[in-house]
Parts: structure tokens; C-alpha cells; sequence
């Protein structure tokens, strides 16, 4: 694998767990929006008891995955080509379940906005 090759690879991983953060950010700023309102529940059973408290919800939601992807990503500078190939095609995965979650945040938001309207 030449220089150019791991560059690009680790460009491309690094976007890929920026878009996860960022994902996973709007997710928990929405989860605790919509908690407090009552248009959302956090269903993650080792979340939910944190949902009220937004200093242990941030740093157990926004923590522990940046230290998991620190560790992913160290264990990936070691990895062969193909073992990376594989370790991007679950990170496409688990930022598809992630606009997944977001998708059904903007559910609620739109038929908060919805139920707003025709109250008015």
C-alpha cells in the first residue's frame, strides 16, 4: 500500500467518524429537546436513566464513542487493507442507522410543528 493510499483511507475514515459525531451530537441534543417536551423517550435501557441529568447524558452519549472511535481508529493504522475495507463498510452502516434515528427525530419535530398549526 503506497503513502497516497493510507492518506486517502485515513481521510476517508476520519470523515466517516466526523459524520458519525455529528450524527450522534443531533441525536442526543433532539433525544433531551424532545424529552423535555414530551414528544421523545431515549430507548437506549443504559441511556435513559441519564436523560435527565445532561451532564452525565453528554458525556456517556458524546464520551465514550469518541474514546471507542479513538481505539477503532488506532486498531485500523494497524489493520490490513482488507480488514479496513471491511471495519468502512460497518462505519457506512452505523452512520445509516444513525440518519435513521435522526430521520424519526424530525418525525416528531414535524408533527410537533404540525400540531402546533392547526391549533392556531
Amino acid at each position: 500500500m503506497n503513502l497516497i493510499l493510507n492518506k486517502e483511507i485515513t481521510l476517508t475514515i476520519i470523515k466517516k467518524f466526523s459524520i458519525i459525531l455529528f450524527l450522534n451530537l443531533s441525536d442526543m441534543i433532539l433525544t433531551y429537546l424532545g424529552d423535555l417536551s414530551g414528544y421523545a423517550v431515549e430507548v437506549n435501557i443504559l441511556l435513559a436513566p441519564f436523560i435527565n441529568n445532561l451532564l452525565y447524558f453528554s458525556l456517556i452519549k458524546l464520551v465514550l464513542p469518541l474514546c471507542l472511535f479513538l481505539y477503532i481508529y488506532i486498531r485500523m493504522l494497524k489493520a490490513t487493507y482488507l480488514q479496513i475495507i471491511k471495519s468502512t463498510k460497518y462505519l457506512n452502516y452505523l452512520i445509516g442507522f444513525y440518519v435513521l434515528v435522526n430521520l424519526t427525530h424530525i418525525f416528531w419535530i414535524i408533527n410537533l410543528f404540525s400540531c402546533y398549526c392547526k391549533s392556531m
